[in-house]
């Protein structure tokens, strides 16, 4: 009776929490809402997908641990916000993004934690956050992997 009431419910939370880390492999849609193209990307492993939306934007966020992050947005506002201040090239991204150009950005925080963000010329970028230099090519990787499906 003891295993049933401890062993099984356990069990099942395990599962769970399992069930949300994607495993090695996985490659992952994303559809812009303005576009009927879809893109694929191939995340590194070991991440939970969060999915955030508004009127005509979305972003899929990939966050891995230690607040490691991976993404694909149409916000306007890029998840490297602060970073993109604080190293001056805001405006540079923001008159890239409102004119449909490419623009690649990237740099390292105060914390020396690595960023990019890169325009894809049709109001949809990539990027990642808070990535340490022994994680930097896997992530740069990640992020080149991205590209369109049909």
């Amino acid at each position: 009776m003891f295993w049933r009431l401890t062993c099984i419910p356990t069990f099942i939370v395990l599962l769970l929490v399992v069930g949300c880390v994607a495993s090695k492999g996985d490659v992952q849609q994303f559809v812009p809402y303005e576009e009927g193209h879809t893109y694929i990307l191939d995340p590194p492993m070991g991440y939970k997908q969060l999915f955030v939306s508004g009127d005509h934007e979305r972003r899929h966020e990939y966050w891995y641990r230690d607040s490691m992050v991976l993404y694909v947005s149409t916000f306007m506002n890029p998840m490297n916000y602060e970073e993109l201040r604080a190293s001056g090239k805001y405006y540079e991204w923001f008159e890239a993004f409102m004119n449909g150009d490419t623009l690649l950005l990237a740099g390292h925080s105060s914390t020396g934690l690595f960023w990019q963000d890169r325009l894809l010329g049709n109001k949809v970028h990539i990027g990642f956050r808070n990535i340490p230099a022994a994680e930097l090519e896997k992530f740069k990787a990640a992020a080149f992997s991205f590209r369109q499906l049909k």
